[in-house]
């Protein structure tokens, strides 16, 4: 009997914990932030970003309801990979892979395995919900693995963001800052690998010799200056932007294991209710334990309370 008290209690606890780390993550997602980098902060976690190439600070939800005059045309470049891909009709995800390639099965297969089974639909509601939240289409994916990085950020850079921008802009380019960032993570942990074979996304870099920023190998250097400088541009509150930055986290660059799961866990739980599912924390768990499951259920109870 006393066990059985004591889990609830604990339950409760990490709800109500999960509850004030979610008012301090939607905080900090409407009020603007001076820096375009990483930074760390003992009292509060860091979720906004600047609007890269703009002399506006721009709170990250301000881009998902400002409203734009339809009547204004659009002089940033046009993303054409976005433009002419076009959407591989499915009724699952399993009849997705058949209907591609083996080539862009496999680079499906690899995001949607980074973004824990987040493309796993098995109706046609649940796929567009992943398309309007950044799934990619094939002709997305493959330009986006065959491209340089600092191609795409410089890419990125060049469309210009300001209030007379179109949402339609605005979340074309969201969604591949937000793919690139991913990217450019995978290409983080693979140069990490070269030196130390048995890194893990996750592991702690500061026990392995040579990795500080400053003493890093060049190819090192280059990988950690492609994400920090797409951690900046991929903002927003698409699925594929939450769990690129929920990925981030994983890297643990700050070593501080408590903070960065609390930021996963937040990225997770709104990327969840952007595409009306519970299944990517269920995988997030299988690959890292479930002790962060009451801190979760207290940010998804937060999130319902705000709506």
């Amino acid at each position: 009997m006393m066990t059985k008290i004591k889990n609830i209690t604990t339950l409760l606890l990490g709800m109500l914990l999960g509850a004030v780390i979610y008012h301090n993550f939607f905080k900090s997602m409407t009020a603007p932030d001076n820096t375009s980098q990483p930074s760390k902060s003992s009292n509060e976690i860091v979720l906004t970003a600047a609007v890269p190439d703009s002399n506006e600070q721009v709170p990250i939800q301000k881009l998902q309801v400002s409203k734009t005059n339809s009547s204004i045309t659009d002089k940033s470049p046009k993303l054409k990979i976005l433009d002419n891909a076009k959407i591989v009709e499915a009724d699952s995800y399993e009849e997705l892979l058949k209907n591609v390639d083996p080539t862009t099965e496999a680079l499906y297969q690899q995001l949607n395995s980074d973004f824990y089974n987040l493309f796993n639909f098995s109706d046609a509601k649940h796929y567009q919900l992943l398309v309007e939240n950044g799934m990619p289409t094939p002709e997305e994916l493959v330009y986006v693995q065959q491209s340089d990085t600092q191609d795409l950020i410089d890419q990125i850079r060049a469309i210009k963001i300001s209030e007379d921008t179109s949402n339609n802009i605005r979340l074309k380019r969201q969604k591949l800052a937000s793919l690139a960032f991913n990217k450019s993570i995978n290409e983080l942990v693979k140069e990490i690998q070269n030196y130390h074979d048995e890194y893990q996304l996750g592991d702690d870099l500061s026990k392995y010799e040579n990795l500080d920023y400053t003493h890093a190998p060049a190819e090192v250097k280059q990988a950690m200056d492609n994400v920090t400088s797409l951690w900046g541009r991929a903002y927003g509150n698409l699925a594929v932007t939450h769990l690129a930055r929920a990925r981030f986290n994983e890297i643990n660059i700050f070593n501080d294991s408590n903070t960065g799961e609390y930021e996963i866990l937040a990225h997770i739980a709104l990327a969840e209710k952007s595409v009306l599912t519970s299944n990517i924390f269920k995988n997030y768990s299988e690959r890292h334990g479930d002790e962060g499951k009451s801190i979760y259920m207290g940010i998804k109870l937060a999130i319902l309370l705000s709506d």
